[in-house]
């Protein structure tokens, strides 16, 4: 089971085998508004939003295979070794009486599809969002720091460009408080980006596949964090007085 193939853009990895909904799960459905501003971004697909990546930018799902699951073999239980039921009469040797220091534990992910799938989700997820915080990062840079001598040499166009981005994130006509949302930006482009993928492999879910209990599982998880990401993005409209609209539905199908 690979989340990407490795002669496709890592952008099709909403599309793979492992896909998540379950009819059970209630789900909060929101988009966001301000003053009567949307961004386009709502219209977007996450295979959309995932293109705007860099070519530069290395997307972490691309560079990695999900553990393989293979039926009709052997099961391995981690943590539970061959011979585990006899060794356990075994004396204990202290570890500081054998020279050296306990052996680190494993990694409690590598070996479990579905937080490895979840992983890689939240680390595009986070790529995303480094280069959104970059643009900000950019437009504040050059307002706090202007100086007539170094117009010379900064691409204007480039800046105001970026500043009319920032504006439009924060949806605000003013720079100075734009900047001053960046905590805003940043939380409703997280949860725009988790709410997307939740779109997605909801929409490419199949009912008994051999690997939909790994989907259930995937799905709880964003359901879970895009909640919290919910809650943030309360206080943060709350805490710069803006309002917004939800609607919360408790059937997928």
């Amino acid at each position: 089971m690979s989340l990407v193939n490795s002669d496709v853009n890592a952008t099709r990895l909403v599309n793979s085998d492992v896909n998540a909904t379950s009819p059970n799960t209630e789900i909060a459905d929101i988009a966001p508004t301000v003053d009567g501003k949307t961004s386009d971004e709502e219209s977007m697909t996450i295979d959309d939003l995932l293109a705007t990546i860099p070519h530069d930018s290395k997307i972490p799902s691309s560079a990695v295979v999900v553990t393989k699951i293979q039926f009709g073999k052997s099961i391995e239980i981690r943590g539970v070794e061959e011979g585990d039921w006899y060794k356990t009469r075994l004396p204990k040797i202290p570890a500081g009486d054998k020279g050296k220091e306990p052996l680190s534990e494993k990694d409690p992910i590598k070996g479990h599809p579905a937080r490895e799938i979840f992983s890689l989700i939240c680390a595009d997820i986070e790529l995303l969002i480094k280069l959104r915080e970059q643009v900000i990062d950019e437009v504040e840079k050059f307002f706090n720091s202007f100086s007539f001598r170094r117009l010379a040499v900064l691409k204007l166009e480039d800046i105001y460009a970026k500043e009319e981005q920032v504006l439009t994130w924060a949806q605000t006509d003013s720079t100075k408080i734009a900047l001053h949302r960046r905590m805003y930006i940043l939380t409703k482009y997280r949860e725009l980006l988790l709410r997307k993928f939740l779109e997605a492999r909801r929409s490419n879910f199949v009912a008994g596949h051999s690997l939909s209990a790994i989907d259930l599982i995937v799905l709880d998880m964003l359901s879970d964090l895009h909640r919290v990401v919910l809650e943030e993005l309360r206080t943060q409209m709350q805490l710069h007085g803006l309002t917004w609209e939800m609607k919360c539905y408790s059937s997928l199908f």
